[in-house]
């Protein structure tokens, strides 16, 4: 999750790809003050069926999501060393984050 100023994540952690792991996030997220709903955005790598549990979980809370491919988030970030859960969420948040402003800047784009 961006901090307010969108510069960096400061939180991470990890849940059950299942309801109760849902239920989870859920409410961390609300501990970090997102009510995960329809101003929310997620962003996550398109990993096939691992994602669809989750995408219906979010889709019936409102909040808006966004699949992209893992080749379109790595070009967007060069040539990078290291690969784990916590880094690429990081980066993930950090591409659309980026990529959200860059659209919202240029109508081109929207």
């Amino acid at each position: 999750m961006p901090d307010p100023k969108g510069s960096r994540v400061p939180h991470h952690q990890k849940f059950n790809n299942n309801r109760e792991g849902f239920q989870r996030m859920k409410a961390w997220m609300k501990q970090q003050g997102c009510e995960a709903g329809k101003d929310t955005l997620a962003c996550m790598e398109h990993t096939g069926m691992y994602t669809r549990q989750l995408v219906h979980y979010l889709l019936a809370r409102e909040v808006n999501v966004w699949l992209e491919s893992a080749l379109q988030i790595k070009r967007s970030i060069g040539m990078v060393r290291g690969k784990d859960d916590r880094v690429d969420a990081q980066r993930i948040a950090r591409y659309a984050l980026c990529t959200s402003r860059r659209r919202s800047a240029s109508p081109s784009l929207a």
